[in-house]
């Protein structure tokens, strides 16, 4: 049995290892609230440079609205996505490991909710080949992307009317030209200029396992527990959205993000676990004092 000295030692050491779980390695690689009043700064985590398969004048920060955000213009459609990563570093995701992104959705004019696939989210890999350029259209250089994306209508409350998805291997031409459905979820109806946290969680829970979970919409409207178990992504350095504008009035519409955040967690680095053990010594001289 051990004593009661040696038992609290292993207590603190067991209780720092713990937060050094929680808190220590979850590494926050983007947080753009927009603050700095344009997209064309890449100076992570606070700051990414955004970009548009459009025109430049369709991407812009409104500056006119109590919190800043990203917005597209009012078109039949855009696509704008970042890079949340240095180039030639990405997430390379170990088992055990996840990847979250969130951000506030908000839609200047609601939805009506005519069109299932109105708006799109998701996390990919660029795999080396970065888009970096406004008005590229549709695929450019990011033909040979890879990820996990979701789909939802934001003018609906309903069961089924939102999709989990994933790039099909080899055959990608853009984030969201070619896909899996792998599940359906709900979806819920977003009110003009009330903003929404929406996100994906991609988490490697097997050498061969991935694991999908996120909302689109308030607490209640989330999704977990979807696995891709064949050809899985685990790499990602890109976030990317796009809308169609035929689920807004008239077949036009646009959308807007706020508080765009990607966050890695880790597993501790082996240096934790070495530091920890090399404090189990200093707590049994200090309790000797």
């Amino acid at each position: 049995m051990l004593s009661k000295g040696l038992f609290v030692n292993y207590l603190v050491v067991l209780t720092l290892f713990c937060v050094s779980f929680v808190y220590a390695d979850a590494l926050q690689l983007m947080y753009d609230p927009f603050n700095d009043s344009e997209r064309d700064t890449q100076n992570l985590p606070s700051s990414a440079k955004w970009y548009t398969r459009s025109d430049s004048s369709t991407l812009f920060v409104n500056t006119g609205v109590a919190n800043y955000r990203i917005e597209t213009s009012v078109s039949a459609g855009n696509q704008f996505w970042a890079h949340f990563t240095e180039s030639g570093s990405p997430v390379n995701l170990q088992v055990g490991e996840s990847i979250d992104f969130t951000f506030n959705a908000l839609m200047p004019v609601a939805s009506d909710g005519s069109w299932d696939r109105t708006l799109w989210f998701g996390l990919f890999n660029s795999n080396g080949t970065r888009d970096a350029a406004d008005g590229s259209g549709v695929g450019a250089a990011r033909t040979d992307d890879t990820g996990y994306f979701v789909i939802t209508n934001p003018g609906v409350n309903s069961i089924n009317r939102s999709t989990v998805n994933k790039v099909t291997p080899s055959t990608a031409s853009d984030h969201f030209v070619h896909y899996t459905n792998m599940a359906n979820t709900s979806s819920w109806p977003m009110q003009a200029e009330a903003q929404y946290q929406v996100g994906l969680t991609v988490a490697r829970t097997g050498e061969s396992e991935i694991t999908l979970s996120g909302r689109t919409g308030p607490s209640n409207y989330t999704f977990s527990g979807i696995v891709d178990s064949s050809d899985v992504y685990s790499v990602f350095d890109t976030i990317s959205f796009y809308y169609d504008g035929r689920g807004f009035p008239g077949d036009t519409g646009a959308i807007a993000a706020d508080y765009v955040t990607v966050v890695y967690n880790q597993i501790p680095e082996p240096a934790t676990f070495v530091l920890l053990a090399a404090m189990v010594p200093f707590f049994r001289k200090t309790r000797k004092q």
